[in-house]
């Protein structure tokens, strides 16, 4: 392949990956749970995203370092998650209830 042509799509990427990128920053819910769901991979694994973390604002200092800071995340997601697809709080304890008895019977 041509190194111009792939320039070109390289190119093309990025203004694609930075159109999207601003659209998730833009709305508020689609910037946390991108945020969070950035954090929890860099948490898993910084060498491999970090050069994600600055195009969604995020420090290594962000980043969760226990599992407590990690569930604290995962649940603030979920309920963004339940609240856009308008699961009453009520509606998400219970279902996250079940899910973990159905979990814990495996």
């Amino acid at each position: 392949m041509d190194g111009t042509v792939h320039d070109s799509d390289s190119r093309k990427q990025d203004l694609f990956v930075s159109f999207a990128d601003a659209e998730i920053l833009a709305n508020t819910d689609y910037a946390t749970l991108t945020q969070n769901a950035l954090r929890l991979t860099l948490a898993a694994s910084w060498d491999d995203f970090a050069e994600r973390a600055p195009l969604f604002h995020v420090h290594k200092q962000d980043v969760p370092q226990t599992a407590k800071a990690k569930d604290a995340l995962r649940t603030e997601s979920d309920q963004i998650v339940a609240r856009l697809y308008g699961i009453t709080p009520a509606e998400f304890a219970h279902k996250t209830k079940a899910a973990s008895c159905t979990a814990h019977r495996h």
